[in-house]
C-alpha cells in the first residue's frame, strides 16, 4: 500500500472497478481509506453476470454515496464507459 499512497499523490481521480455480482466484499478497505479524500468513480463491473434486481439495489446504495457507472464485462463496455468519462473530464 505504501507504492499506491505515493503514487495517489499525484492523481486527480480514481476509477474503482468493483464485481458487480458482489461490490461490498469485493472492494478493499485500505484502499477506501487511503483513496476517501480523492475524487472517485465506483464501476460495477461484470453487471450482466450479476442478478438485475440486486444490481440495482447495490447501484441505488452506492450512487447516493458517490459517482457510479454500472458496465458489462465485456471489454467494449469498458471502453464505451470510459471514453464517455473522458470526454466530460476537460
Amino acid at each position: 500500500m505504501t507504492n499506491l499512497s505515493k503514487y495517489l499523490r499525484v492523481v486527480d481521480i480514481i476509477f474503482e472497478v468493483a464485481d458487480a455480482r458482489c461490490p461490498f466484499t469485493s472492494r478493499s478497505r485500505q484502499v477506501k481509506q487511503l483513496i476517501k479524500d480523492k475524487r472517485s468513480l465506483l464501476i460495477l463491473n461484470k453487471a450482466d453476470l450479476a442478478d438485475p434486481q440486486t444490481t440495482a439495489d447495490w447501484v441505488e446504495f452506492y450512487a447516493a454515496r458517490s459517482a457510479l457507472f454500472k458496465i458489462n464485462s465485456d471489454l467494449l463496455s469498458l471502453i464505451s464507459c470510459l471514453t464517455c468519462l473522458l470526454r466530460d473530464v476537460k
